[in-house]
């Protein structure tokens, strides 16, 4: 199944990947698949990526608005897709203020837009910090991540962005094992995940396999009890890169 089908994606509209644990692994497996059929879109973040995970992306560097349009536009006329950040510092590409995306869609510049709007120092599970997550207000459709490696994890830095933030929480101490309920609070909880975010919201469950079925099951009931951000269904995923599969949907 496409992500493009199981996300229910038809409509033009800015999608914003927030969480930990494979969110730029999933943008890029949209863009991948946006590019097989030739469809239109751009990729950046509002924080940071690595620069090597965006270079084969047509990546703009520019600080300036006017400027940054003038030069995707010629891109995407070009090639059909783009991604534009601010400036290029070390390994690590600086994001674009979110209100510019806002901007650009409005503009009718392009259909789709993919955003990364926090961070997660590549671990498996997050809780956002209060000025997090960083979307745009014309935000159509966030995409929760968590990945599923999480569980049986200690809730210790070594596992977890925001270890304390998380442990209050889920009311748990640190140390503790992250369980199966504890994936669908954070993804339920009106302070989790989806902290603050417009738009609708699927939740995407990361490095799962067909093992993890019962794992989705799971959360889908606990789900359907204790779900404060108004999710309408999340998907269970394989793969990592801008190679990961959708091995089951599940409906709230």
């Amino acid at each position: 199944m496409k992500f493009s089908e199981a996300l229910k994606v038809w409509e033009a509209g800015i999608i914003t990947a927030v969480g930990a644990g494979g969110k730029t692994s999933l943008l890029l497996s949209l863009a991948a698949e946006w590019r097989e059929r030739k469809a239109p879109f751009l990729l950046t973040t509002t924080t940071k990526m690595f620069f090597w995970q965006v270079q084969n992306h047509r990546p703009v560097m520019c600080r300036d608005y006017e400027r940054g349009v003038r030069y995707l536009r010629k891109s995407l006329d070009r090639h059909g897709f783009a991604s534009w950040f601010t400036r290029w510092r070390g390994t690590k590409v600086d994001g674009v203020p979110p209100h510019w995306l806002d901007m650009f869609f409005q503009a009718q510049l392009v259909p789709h837009i993919f955003v990364e709007g926090d961070g997660a120092r590549r671990k498996l599970i997050k809780a956002p910090a209060p000025h997090e997550p960083v979307v745009p207000l014309s935000n159509h459709l966030t995409l929760g991540v968590i990945n599923l490696g999480a569980l049986g994890r200690d809730l210790t830095p070594q596992y977890v962005h925001r270890p304390e933030i998380l442990a209050h929480l889920l009311g748990k101490s640190l140390g503790d094992t992250i369980e199966v309920r504890d994936i669908a609070v954070l993804a339920g909880h009106k302070e989790g995940i989806f902290k603050g975010t417009p738009g609708k919201k699927a939740l995407v469950l990361t490095g799962g396999s067909r093992t993890n079925v019962s794992s989705g099951e799971k959360i889908l009931k606990y789900l359907s009890t204790a779900n404060e951000v108004g999710i309408k269904h999340f998907i269970l995923t394989e793969g990592f890169g801008g190679k990961m599969r959708v091995i089951e949907v599940f409906h709230l």
